[in-house]
Formats: C-alpha cells, sequence, structure tokens
C-alpha cells in the first residue's frame, strides 16, 4: 500500500529498488524479470510527472529549470537512472552526453526524458550528434555535470563503480578549481 507517498515518489523508489535487486541476482533470468518489473515502475512514474506538468505553471519571469530523467541502458535494457535539473534540452543533452562518457565503461547507450517525452536517445543514429566536448560548455554546465557525476559516484547504484567516472569527475573538478 503506498500510504502518504505520493504515487511518483512510489514508483520511483520501487524502480530503484527492484534495479538493486536485479544487480545482486547471479540468476539471468530472473535478473532480466527484475529490471522488466523496474522499467515498468518508471514507465508509470514518468507518465505520473507527465499529468502533473500538464497542469499549467504560473510565470514569474524567472529562468525555468526543468527536471529530466536520464537512462543509462546496457545491452538493450534500462540498467540505472539518474534525475538533474537543466534549462533547456541543449543544456540537458550535454549534461547526458558528459555523464554517459563518463561512465560509458559500464553503460552502452542512454535516454535522456523529460516527463513523457523523449528528448534523445544515444544509440538513435537519427538523433542529436555528438555535442560539443565537456571543455567547450559552459562553466555552469560543467559545474552541473561535476555535481551530478558526484551524486552518481556517492548513490549505491553499479554506476558508483566506475572508474571512468571517477577519473572524469576528478579531472573536471581540478578544471574548475583552476578557473576559480
Amino acid at each position: 500500500m503506498m500510504g502518504e507517498v505520493p504515487p511518483g515518489s512510489f514508483h520511483r523508489r520501487e524502480a530503484a529498488r527492484f534495479l538493486r535487486l536485479a544487480e545482486l541476482t547471479r540468476d539471468p533470468s530472473l535478473k532480466q524479470k527484475l529490471r522488466r518489473i523496474a522499467a515498468s515502475h518508471e514507465r508509470i512514474a514518468l507518465q505520473l510527472q507527465a499529468a502533473e506538468a500538464a497542469i499549467p505553471a504560473q510565470g514569474n519571469g524567472q529562468r525555468v529549470v526543468e527536471s529530466y530523467r536520464l537512462f543509462f541502458i546496457e545491452v538493450g535494457h534500462f540498467a540505472a537512472t539518474h534525475d538533474f535539473e537543466a534549462e533547456t534540452d541543449v543544456a540537458a543533452l550535454a549534461v547526458a552526453y558528459s555523464l554517459q562518457e563518463a561512465c560509458s565503461d559500464f553503460y552502452d547507450h542512454f535516454e535522456l526524458w523529460q516527463g513523457s517525452r523523449v528528448i534523445a536517445r544515444s544509440a538513435d543514429r537519427r538523433g542529436p550528434k555528438r555535442l560539443p566536448h565537456l571543455a567547450e560548455i559552459t562553466a555552469q554546465m560543467q559545474e552541473r555535470v561535476l555535481q551530478t557525476e558526484e551524486l552518481l559516484l556517492e548513490s549505491r547504484q553499479a554506476i558508483a563503480g566506475s572508474r571512468k567516472l571517477l577519473a572524469s569527475t576528478a579531472q573536471l573538478r581540478e578544471e574548475l578549481a583552476r578557473r576559480r
């Protein structure tokens, strides 16, 4: 029973729980079933988020920060998710490509979503081409990528063990410290 927990939060939490269970099992068949259940919970959470987003927001003249969800994909299925905020789809894409590059030792591709809208699938040849290298994007976006990489490293997901992610985070931290 969901109780007082908002339905979207419940389904996101359940998706994360089933992904953790999938990481722990050694049985390939069970692992696949658990990942499918996690993907179902993620889809439900996205549908609920889209329904909430359909309610018009009050404009106050300030720049709107949107929520995005990045799905990391390994061998054709969702393996991990990460939520973050960005001002535009292009900024979110820059974060997504930077994170995918940093985590490529664990995950093959990604899907970037905003609510129920798919922004990009890295495996889609018709999709956006690689974005400018991290060094070519704004310092503000680099800060956001660094914060996101640090959150992933602190998470209890398998991605926290990525050597490429650790190296990328250290390099970005040094670059930003030099600029300050």
